[in-house]
């Protein structure tokens, strides 16, 4: 009988994964609220958020002893949905405490607090708060179903209320982060990790601009080959200890900000291969011969990838405007 993976979503984003899964000789299951019947081999018509109802699905599959890895690409609950099913089935994942990181600001700054990791203070609101003069803060969904979607920083009464419901409205919880605004720069570090050890580590900037109080990211550039290596050490210190205790599987990524003393600041996780065109577009500039889709899948499924050095390739930049 055929070896299976099950992919969360079959959208554009999905695509890259199902079809390297087949290339690499797995018959594609997909859960998705409306499947791409044309890109996979037996489609499961649920939405990627409602877990409960898709594990209960993948446990019906008449090849589910055949099933050999879960890949998604996916942010928000459809995480916790991948996640779920990884563990159900025993298969390697990002674990779903990282998923739960991914899917919550407030969860993940609770967790990074409890283990003496540094993140950016911040409230988890239900309720818009009196605003006090002189305050400067980033508003953003707890539970964002988008990125980036939604995040402002505020300086005054009107302009905090506006962002204060527009976060709401976006966030699936209602809940809204509001956080202290932090001067400084945007690091990212993708590592692939296989059973709680980190196997390849990446380091970037994220390149994003503040367009009247919205923040919205225009690129991406690395490796960051000229970074201080105590400031590389930290981050990567950072991570460790994150996972360390949890004994994930497969790429996650780490947003920080880096201030202007050098104090890094714990704000984002994201289980999988990201947007914002890092794997897509500036991986691929810089290891052209490399397919991280590939490599993810076999993360995903039990084998150890051959992945690139990170110090092989020259610094590269994307930006939105380029694509």
């Amino acid at each position: 009988m055929s070896n299976w993976v099950v992919v969360i979503g079959t959208g554009p984003s999905q695509e890259p994964l199902i079809l390297n899964a087949k290339k690499l000789g797995f018959k594609v299951a997909g859960i998705d609220k409306t499947p791409n019947s044309n890109i996979i081999d037996y489609p499961i018509s649920i939405s990627t958020y409602d877990y409960d109802k898709a594990l209960n699905a993948v446990k019906s599959l008449p090849f589910i002893s055949n099933i050999k890895g879960i890949i998604a690409r996916v942010s928000g609950p459809a995480n916790l949905t991948s996640a779920k099913i990884s563990e159900y089935l025993n298969l390697p994942s990002p674990t779903l405490e990282i998923a739960k990181m991914s899917t919550s600001k407030s969860y993940l700054r609770k967790v990074a607090q409890d283990i003496g990791v540094s993140t950016i203070e911040g409230s988890n609101l239900i309720n818009l708060p009196n605003w006090v003069e002189g305050s400067d803060f980033v508003i953003k969904p707890d539970q964002p179903v988008i990125g980036k979607k939604n995040v402002f920083r505020v300086t005054n009464r009107n302009d905090f209320i506006k962002a204060f419901e527009l976060a709401s409205n976006e966030s699936l919880n209602n809940l809204v982060e509001c956080q202290d605004y932090e001067e400084g720069t945007d690091i990212g570090l993708a590592i692939a990790v296989v059973n709680g050890n980190i196997i390849w580590s990446f380091l970037y900037e994220e390149i994003i601009d503040e367009v009247d109080g919205n923040f919205i990211g225009i690129g991406v550039r690395g490796p960051l080959q000229k970074l201080d290596k105590r400031i590389c050490k930290k981050i990567i210190d950072s991570a460790t200890r994150i996972i360390e205790s949890l004994h994930p599987t497969g790429f996650i990524f780490f947003s920080y900000r880096l201030t202007p003393s050098n104090e890094l600041k714990l704000y984002e996780i994201n289980p999988g291969l990201c947007g914002d065109n890092i794997a897509d577009k500036l991986f691929k500039k810089i290891w052209p011969a490399t397919n991280f889709f590939e490599l993810d899948i076999q993360l995903a499924t039990n084998s150890i990838p051959n992945l690139p050095s990170s110090d092989s390739g020259q610094e590269s930049s994307i930006y939105k405007d380029e694509i």
